[in-house]
């Protein structure tokens, strides 16, 4: 009777010992492949040429006028292409911009956390009229916000509503649908 009680201990403890190593090695696989999908989500998100190319693939252009200026301007519509933005960007084109698209009227906010090109932004209402202009500086997480309801934020090069005589109450013309 002690033979087998003492095999059924033994049994029980090599048991306990496989048991814990199966879980110690299912941990150990889980989290080297976290470990690896984390440093590929790294080597994207850093890189200034993959935001660069994905966004201005990813996204539609169209053209506007404001005050007899045409804009070509990326169409940020999706919650994702809003919050990428021109983030990583080293550049943007004279007369480009990007217009973001809301669905419903609310307080605009923004930063530039990760935006190295000096901007401007305007505020927009859902009447296409410009409710305010600000300045926005290169990597500031510091968050600029609207002080009315919008439903459109158009971001250019730094100086160009200034250089183009547009001001708040100025409306933009969609030459195309947005």
């Amino acid at each position: 009777m002690k033979l087998i009680y003492g095999m059924h201990y033994y049994y029980s403890k090599i048991t306990k010992v496989r048991s814990n190593f199966w879980i110690v090695y299912l941990c150990f696989l889980f989290l080297a492949s976290c470990s690896d999908n984390h440093s590929q989500l790294n080597n994207q998100t850093t890189s200034p040429r993959y935001f660069g190319q994905e966004n201005a693939a990813q996204l539609n252009t169209r053209k506007i006028v404001v005050n007899s200026e045409t804009l070509t301007v990326e169409v940020a519509r999706t919650p994702d292409q809003r919050v990428k933005g021109l983030m990583f960007r080293d550049s943007l084109a004279q007369n480009r911009g990007m217009l973001f698209i809301f669905e419903q009227p609310q307080i605009m906010k923004f930063w530039m956390k990760n935006t190295y090109i000096p901007l401007d932004i305007a505020y927009i209402d859902q009447n296409g009229e410009i409710m305010e202009i600000h300045q926005l500086q290169p990597r500031s997480e510091s968050t600029v916000y609207s002080s009315s309801y919008c439903v459109y934020a158009l971001e250019v090069n730094r100086d160009w509503f200034k250089i183009n005589n547009i001001e708040t109450g100025d409306k933009i013309i969609f030459i195309s649908d947005p």
